[in-house]
């Protein structure tokens, strides 16, 4: 496999030694480069899998030595060193470091903080006191500029310092944006209550964001919360959405030129048909989940309209592209936004499609503003955008009897035909593993991490407690999370394997020795129980009703015929219903059966009655109507 992405030049050896000779320029060098690494998506450990010959090869790399193939407690070692060597750093009185190494550390705070939380140090609050800005009974004494910097450098969410998010953030107003934003850039779950805590003071502020103003920067940083304040298990989440669209929309407005807008709202007044469709894909290559949910629908469209993928074009592929008459290519940066709209403004589309908003860096602002007359989302990803600026909401799975209008902003679309339109994962090959015959029952959670929230982490810890047979959990996560690794094994012991990510075959492979399933709350999967229907794996699922999202499961599982215990409507009894299906293998057995006689890759893949007009046609004939 190729590795794309500009490995490190240095190991952990080199970082350790320019500390420790006090070589600043060189470790500064190497620290920044690490946090811009980390910010690109580069993996902190050497990736390994297993070749067809059985042999370990690279296929990531990492700051070497640290690699997936150590135990967790080896690389705590590693973590060990990395931190030492930060706090080495930040710790010596005779040194500044300059404004461009804090702002990274400001910035990229979530990547740092998981760093100190793999280490003994669990946080950066001991820097603090090396420099005497913190007492043994964590008060602050901070008087200078330069001390703030160094408490918006060091405070994570695991700080076991008390401080006031308001004051903070505009003790220095850019500085503290950043450090505000920072700690919400990338932060996908709440390792343990400490930093539950903390957040919740953080997130509780959230109209501190409206007064915000934003550069490119904090743009792309605050499209990350803007994504993941869906997944919150806050009553508020939709609140926090809103508060980050005001500071968008104003930023937005600086990014037109005056002859631009003049030009969007001339097209935009006159617009009397819809014709060409403008479609802004965030996620759209033929292996994607995106492809499998949209390509039928799009295909359907392309019939009927003239339609345009605008996207980045890292995110289609030449088999994807054939869903569309012509391609205008993007940059999935804040940077180039101007020119982006500019090229959808060339367009004078009569209508925008968001197939999802919240994957990428783009979109985000892009949906704070009109671009044309008709403004349509889908849910790809299940939250309304919560913007004015959105017209429409196509949904066509949610259930008939759910009011999902009163979770959105935009108007929802009237249509539950109940179709997926799906395509099978490319790489799917039908399976028959034997189940292990040894007393453990063995439960999937293949979610995403921001879905996995405490709550259902404390469910997970009462079912190991009230349950008399051996449980074993089984994590499939989208990406290795070492710090996940060491939180869910303090919260549930040993009774828990964390899979690594690995292709789609051998994550099927290892899916498939599970006994059962459960749904994550408040919000659900959607691919991910195709796959449990396909290998006959009963999934039980609870849904609050609070949100587009908590729909999902039923969604996608009512395509099937299954037994009411699969579908319970409190935590008690989902509760319940977990140890009874745990302690009787029989009927395990007998709700299996009654999935795959269902023959789901049918139910899921190759429905027989399809409506004349697909749920995407029907919309926009729909939109012209109104």
């Amino acid at each position: 496999m190729t590795v794309t992405l500009t490995p490190l030049s240095f190991t952990l050896f080199d970082f350790e030694k320019h500390i420790y000779r006090r070589n600043y320029i060189k470790y500064e060098q190497c620290l920044i480069e690490l946090c811009r690494y980390l910010d690109n998506s580069g993996p902190i450990e050497e990736v390994y899998e297993i070749n067809e010959g059985g042999e370990h090869v690279k296929t990531k790399n990492g700051l070497h030595p640290l690699n997936s193939m150590m135990t967790l407690e080896q690389k705590v070692e590693i973590y060990n060193r990395l931190a030492s060597c930060i706090t080495a750093y930040l710790s010596d009185t005779t040194h500044t470091p300059s404004d461009e190494v804090l702002l990274h550390l400001i910035i990229l705070k979530s990547r740092v903080a998981n760093i100190f939380y793999l280490s003994s140090y669990e946080n950066m609050d001991h820097i603090l006191w090396n420099r005497d800005l913190l007492d043994n009974n964590f008060k602050l004494n901070v008087k200078t500029e330069l001390d703030i910097k160094y408490l918006l450098a060091c405070y994570t969410l695991n700080s076991h310092i008390h401080i006031d998010v308001e004051t903070l953030l505009n003790a220095i107003p850019y500085w503290g944006m950043c450090w505000y934003l920072g700690l919400l850039y990338n932060h996908h779950h709440s390792f343990n209550q400490q930093i539950e805590t903390n957040f919740n003071a953080l997130t509780d502020s959230y109209p501190l964001i409206e007064s915000l103003k934003l550069d490119v920067t904090t743009v792309e940083l605050i499209c990350s919360p803007w994504m993941s304040c869906s997944y919150w298990d806050t009553n508020d989440r939709h609140s926090i959405k809103k508060s980050i669209n005001v500071a968008l929309e104003a930023w937005i407005k600086t990014q037109v030129s005056p002859a631009l807008s003049n030009n969007i709202n001339h097209y935009v007044a006159n617009t009397c048909e819809i014709k060409r469709i403008a479609v802004l894909s965030e996620k759209y290559t033929s292996n994607h989940a995106m492809y499998r949910c949209l390509h039928k629908s799009l295909i359907s469209l392309k019939d009927k309209y003239e339609l345009i993928l605008v996207s980045d074009p890292s995110e289609y592929d030449a088999l994807s592209a054939r869903d569309f008459d012509n391609i205008i290519n993007i940059q999935d940066t804040a940077e180039n936004l101007s020119a982006t709209i500019a090229a959808i403004a060339d367009l004078k589309p009569d209508l925008i499609l968001y197939p999802s908003i919240g994957m990428a860096k783009w979109t985000i602002p892009l949906a704070n503003m009109r671009l044309a007359k008709h403004q349509l989302m889908c849910y790809g990803h299940p939250a309304s955008a919560m913007s004015s600026y959105i017209d429409f909401g196509a949904a066509s799975t949610f259930p008939e009897h759910a009011d999902i209008q009163r979770f959105a902003l935009e108007k929802v679309t009237p249509f539950r035909d109940n179709y997926l339109y799906m395509e099978p994962h490319p790489e799917y090959q039908p399976l028959a593993i034997p189940k292990p015959n040894d007393g453990v029952v063995r439960i999937a959670v293949n979610s995403s991490l921001p879905k996995i929230s405490s709550r259902f982490i404390n469910l997970c810890s009462l079912v190991l407690t009230h349950s008399s047979v051996p449980v074993e959990f089984h994590f499939f996560l989208v990406e290795s999370n070492s710090a996940f690794e060491k939180s869910i094994k303090i919260r549930l012991g040993s009774r828990c394997v964390i899979h690594p990510p690995q292709p789609y075959n051998v994550y099927m492979e290892a899916l498939a020795i599970c006994d059962l399933a459960i749904g994550t709350f408040p919000f659900g999967g959607a691919n991910s129980n195709i796959d449990l229907m396909l290998l006959g794996i009963p999934k039980i699922f609870y849904s609050e009703h609070c949100d587009l999202a908590a729909f999902s499961d039923y969604a996608c599982l009512s395509k099937l015929k299954l037994p009411e215990m699969l579908m319970p409507t409190s935590e008690a009894t989902l509760l319940a219903n977990l140890i009874y299906l745990i302690h009787d293998s029989t009927e395990r057995s007998r709700i299996s059966k009654l999935i795959t006689d269902q023959d789901p890759f049918n139910v899921y893949f190759n429905e027989q009655h399809l409506p004349n007009e697909h749920m995407l046609v029907k919309t926009i004939e729909w939109i012209k109507s109104e």
